[in-house]
């Protein structure tokens, strides 16, 4: 049977706080009873006793004021005449009271008889006295209502004040353990979430004690779990691209040497003019490009380094790959912008391997393009921003940016929403950065988006 661990908690410290303190409040109102008790037998003992010796007689006016001090009261009994009373009693309760035996100690046994009278009860006491050479006998009867009600008065106040802290305790103890149960529910809620696939962590807890503790240990393990899962689902997509690329490969390379070696035989036999054999060429570095992609592409999947790395002129790169953008540019009647490297004192030079970091540029500048499409006045800026320790190449477009869903995971393999896209050009750029140990980012500024690609210029030992 399952126990909320609220109960678990409430029930046992409730039952043992609840039963001490029930049994110190019938202690106290039991206690409290027996004084009340013993006071009023005092009392009446000491009436009785002051009865016993009092020589005065024993008027109306008199019993009424003894009435009054006491709360009893008194029936005179003579042996020639009906004494005062401070009830009425009739002749057959007088000889009722008459028969009552009398106690051999008055003072002792105050409350060991009970009579009835006028349709009420009253506990019953007397006492013998002589009075100018009679014997009379005064009867002393206390209500039992008014001795019941001094009782309960008595009673009452540690009853009600241990039911009070009862319900101080109750609400006290589950005060304590739905706090304590509500962080256990929410570190619950977020394993549960976990569980599912979303690593996302909870909020930093609030309170300082053991499941804040707990709390910041799940968040540290939802971190951990999120790297974990990156890099699983990194490693199963540069796998699935390397199968990709080893099998398109050889198909492409094949192709490609085939259309490469068409356009030679063309420019062999059709010499054209200037404006023929620009074109030509630039289909000829589009094949090369293409050849280079397809091993690129193999050597991501494969997880391979990148060929040599030399100290390159970094402004040439960049003029290679806007040229070889130029044509899709035109096509989609995008304009771009290639300015002029700043002057500074140190030169637009990085230790990179030339081709790919073209291969690169020339990914970030189609993506460019394809985002400025569609723009009133569709642009694409390309600047170059030496620094210190190495180079900054910043590519700008005037299109509406990546889409939410994309932006946490736009450098990821197969990260894409265009319906002809593979999702592989941010994820070769960002192979290129790493494999360069440098960087690659972006940013929304304004009304345009910007991709800046550093890369060092010192080499970097491990690369």
């Amino acid at each position: 049977m399952r126990v909320p661990l609220k109960a678990q908690i409430v029930l046992p410290l409730a039952a043992v706080t609840l039963a001490t303190i029930a049994a110190l409040a019938a202690y106290q109102a039991g206690t409290a009873a027996r004084q009340a008790e013993q006071r009023i037998a005092r009392q009446i003992a000491g009436v009785t006793q002051a009865l016993a010796g009092s020589t005065f007689p024993l008027t109306p006016r008199v019993l009424a004021q003894m009435r009054d001090l006491s709360g009893a009261e008194f029936v005179v009994e003579t042996p020639d005449e009906i004494g005062a009373a401070t009830l009425e009693a009739t002749a057959a309760e007088r000889d009722a009271l008459a028969k009552l035996a009398t106690p051999a100690d008055a003072a002792e046994t105050a409350f060991a008889t009970t009579v009835q009278l006028d349709g009420d009860r009253y506990f019953h006491a007397d006492v013998t006295r002589r009075e100018f050479g009679r014997r009379d006998r005064v009867h002393v009867l206390y209500p039992e209502d008014d001795y019941r009600r001094a009782l309960a008065a008595a009673a009452w106040p540690p009853v009600i004040l241990g039911a009070a802290a009862m319900a101080a305790v109750i609400a006290a103890g589950w005060w304590t353990a739905s706090r304590v149960t509500g962080g256990v529910s929410a570190i619950r809620a977020q394993v549960d979430r976990i569980a599912g696939g979303d690593f996302r962590p909870g909020d930093p807890p609030a309170r300082d004690d053991e499941l804040g503790d707990l709390t910041r240990g799940v968040n540290q393990m939802a971190e951990h779990l999120a790297q974990y899962d990156r890099e699983v689902r990194r490693t199963e997509q540069l796998r699935t691209l390397g199968q990709l690329g080893a099998g398109l490969a050889h198909e492409i390379r094949n192709s490609a040497t085939g259309a490469r070696l068409a356009l030679q035989h063309h420019e062999q036999a059709c010499p054209g003019d200037a404006d023929q054999r620009e074109s030509l060429e630039i289909a000829a570095r589009q094949l090369e490009h293409i050849e280079e992609y397809v091993q690129r592409l193999v050597r991501v999947g494969r997880d391979q380094p990148e060929g040599e790395k030399t100290n390159c002129d970094l402004a040439a790169v960049v003029r290679e790959a806007a040229a070889l953008a130029a044509p899709y540019a035109r096509h989609l009647g995008v304009s771009v912008q290639l300015a002029a490297p700043a002057e500074t004192d140190h030169p637009a030079t990085a230790i990179a391997n030339a081709a790919a970091v073209r291969q690169a540029l020339y990914n970030l500048l189609v993506n460019a393009i394809d985002a400025a499409h569609g723009s009133s006045a569709p642009e694409v800026s390309i600047g170059i921003n030496t620094q210190s320790d190495g180079a900054v190449v910043t590519i700008a477009d005037n299109g509406p940016g990546p889409a939410a869903e994309l932006v946490e995971r736009m450098f990821e393999p197969f990260a894409t929403n265009k319906p002809d896209g593979a999702g592989l050009g941010l994820a070769l750029v960002q192979r290129v950065a790493d494999d360069h140990n440098g960087s690659v980012a972006w940013r929304r500024a304004g009304d345009h988006t910007q991709f800046t690609l550093k890369l060092p210029r010192e080499p970097c030992p491990d690369c």
